[in-house]
């Protein structure tokens, strides 16, 4: 199963997205698993259900539909994020 990575934007501003919200947000759209990184707006989770991955411009969308406020997000794979740990000195 491949793991996906949001960076969600703007998560400890004045409007809060907490992460049991995020958790919750990500699992309404049927993603599995999920699990929202403490309070860092960074959410790790699988496809689930779903067929294709989510493009950037979908998580932003889920993520506005369910807060009422834009998060920009960053998307990136599980694999991606494990190359940028493995590459930092």
């Amino acid at each position: 199963m491949t793991i996906h990575v949001a960076f969600l934007r703007g998560v400890g501003g004045p409007k809060p997205a907490k992460a049991e919200a995020l958790k919750a947000c990500f699992g309404d759209a049927v993603y599995d698993p999920v699990r929202p990184v403490l309070s860092t707006g960074n959410v790790v989770f699988g496809l689930g259900r779903k067929r294709r991955a989510p493009d950037e411009a979908t998580i932003s969308a889920l993520v506005e539909a369910h807060f009422g406020y834009p998060l920009p997000a960053v998307l990136r794979t599980g694999e991606a994020v494990a190359g940028m740990v493995g590459d930092d000195p």
